[in-house]
């Protein structure tokens, strides 16, 4: 495999007056760069390869963007940033023991079962074991030394795809590399998305049978902030990304319930380049979503470039929780990241909420009879309840005149609120009596005579003239 080292496609190049020249100024005309082109990192020539379509008549074709690379029988200086054995190399010398270089010239990156359990290797002073004249090996181990420390599994993933960014995540570098996880081996490909494979990753979060390792997924900061709904920290690193479903695009976000890790307003601006791992899902509600929630701090590092040269700088990553931070954590509900069972993605319009029930509406208003008086007795009319206790005489005992006697339990209540004895309500008739019409007056002949008239006043008319 070490002789297919220069297949590699580059994004860019220098030419004679080491001006940086990139892959769409290969089309123009005339040309703004002077030949020969060279590597960046290195003397090396180059040669540009224009834009072009590979599997052009069959099932699925795809396009490939302008590239440099080195000529047949040709590798990169042993210094060079591009040189993937000098890379693969610096990596497994700064992870710990996580990362392995094999006899064939890849690299396999072990993944332990808590990514943030392992110890970051101590920081390297002048007295390094490479030797103090090595600078290139000095300035590799610098990566893992940086505060806040990562977690070495997770600086060595951030280090494959800097590396795989300068080549454009090229399918014949991502072959260079593989992880092992729970025993099992696993490509590159498969635990790793960038922006160019969104479909892949969405469908296979889609199907039936759950990632057996942890996903990673590389973007760039297009958006981050606050809810206000929610007071949740996010991050878009892509938005209306195409799903590879007819009809639907998918936004990728990351969420955090806390503000130290996803640092939205000094550290995650628009335009850095993140990693994110964890437990990946996709969300079908109302808007697609691929989504992860990062609630420790070894699930993200982040990195700039140098704006002078455009190399990738150190990554780096947000500090551990405090215990006050974990406490209210472990209180907390956790996230969703995949709602309810997976769903297939043939063409299927994404899953709305199901609308609640209607509530009965109350019947129209009717006016109900009166409630039926209490009656006294079998074949009594209807009376009112009689008053309890002796009734009182209404005339005077002896010629003299009642006293009033005073109450056994006296009673505070004001005479105005007292109870009043229910009206007698008579009885109504079983059907109401026909109220007899009057007569109409006859009919009085007019004196004049002329409703007598009828058909013979006409003739009579017709015959006078």
């Amino acid at each position: 495999m070490k002789g297919k080292l220069r297949s590699f496609r580059m994004l860019e190049a220098r030419d004679k007056n080491n001006r940086t020249v990139y892959p769409h100024e290969l089309t123009l005309d005339p040309p703004p760069f002077e030949k020969p082109l060279r590597c960046k990192g290195c003397e090396q020539k180059v040669s540009g390869v224009g834009a072009y379509f590979k599997g052009d008549g069959g099932p699925r074709p795809f396009r490939v963007r302008g590239h440099f690379r080195l000529p047949d029988c040709q590798e990169h200086e042993p210094h060079c940033r591009y040189n993937p054995t000098r890379v693969i190399e610096e990596i497994a010398r700064g992870s710990a023991g996580l990362a392995e270089a094999e006899p064939d010239g890849r690299l396999r990156l072990v993944l332990p079962k808590d990514l943030g359990s392992s110890t970051p290797p101590p920081p390297t002073g002048p007295a390094s074991p490479l030797g103090p004249g090595d600078d290139s090996d000095q300035a590799s181990l610098r990566v893992t030394t940086v505060a806040p420390l990562l977690p070495p599994a997770l600086n060595s993933a951030a280090k494959i795809v800097q590396f795989l960014q300068l080549h454009d995540f090229d399918p014949e570098a991502l072959r260079w590399f593989r992880i092992a996880y729970d025993g099992k081996h696993h490509s590159w490909a498969r635990f790793c998305y960038h922006p160019g494979v969104i479909p892949a990753l969405y469908k296979r979060l889609l199907g039936e049978k759950p990632a057996p390792h942890p996903i990673a997924v590389y973007g760039v900061v297009q958006r981050a902030g606050i809810s206000k709904k929610s007071g949740n920290s996010y991050v878009v690193l892509a938005a209306n990304a195409p799903s590879g479903v007819a009809h639907r695009t998918v936004d990728v976000m990351l969420y955090s319930r806390h503000r130290t890790l996803l640092d939205t307003d000094t550290v995650l601006r628009p335009g850095v380049h993140v990693l994110a791992v964890g437990p990946w899902g996709a969300w079908n509600e109302q808007r697609p979503e691929l989504r992860v929630w990062i609630s420790e701090h070894w699930q993200l590092a982040h990195w700039t470039t140098d704006p002078t040269t455009g190399d990738p700088l150190p990554p780096r990553g947000p500090a551990p929780l405090d215990p006050a931070q974990r406490a209210l954590a472990a209180r907390m509900k956790p996230p969703l990241s995949s709602p309810g069972p997976r769903s297939s993605t043939k063409g299927a319009p994404a899953a709305r909420r199901k609308k609640p029930p209607k509530k009965a509406l109350p019947p129209r208003h009717r006016r109900l009879p009166p409630p039926p008086p209490a009656r006294a007795g079998k074949g009594d009319p209807l009376v009112s309840k009689p008053p309890e206790g002796p009734a009182p005489s209404r005339e005077p005992m002896g010629g003299q005149e009642p006293q009033p006697q005073p109450l056994a339990h006296p009673d505070p209540t004001p005479l105005a609120l007292e109870a009043k004895p229910r009206p007698v309500i008579p009885p109504r008739p079983q059907q109401p009596p026909v109220v007899p019409r009057p007569p109409s007056p006859s009919a009085v002949p007019p004196a004049d005579g002329s409703r007598q008239r009828g058909i013979w006043g006409l003739f009579g008319r017709l015959h006078r003239r």
